[in-house]
């Protein structure tokens, strides 16, 4: 549960970034993984994790019935 809230809250943050942000870069465990204009970043990222950060972003299609894609190990 805990690690389900903590997802929800990067998702929202990843929202909101795109709404405000010219530039983004993506982080895991600390370190940057991609960076570049954020329209990019949200449209055709290049890093695995930057696309399994998107993947999980729930739509008005996804089913509430079935939990959200977890952001996995991805080197």
């Amino acid at each position: 549960m805990v690690v389900e809230q903590e997802q929800l809250l990067q998702l929202a943050v990843l929202a909101v970034v795109g709404q405000v942000a010219s530039r983004v870069a993506v982080m895991r465990a600390g370190q940057v993984v991609e960076t570049g204009p954020c329209a990019r970043l949200l449209t055709a990222p290049q890093h695995p994790y930057t696309r399994s950060l998107l993947a999980a972003v729930p739509t008005l299609a996804t089913d509430k019935n079935q939990p959200l894609a977890m952001v996995g190990p991805v080197s």
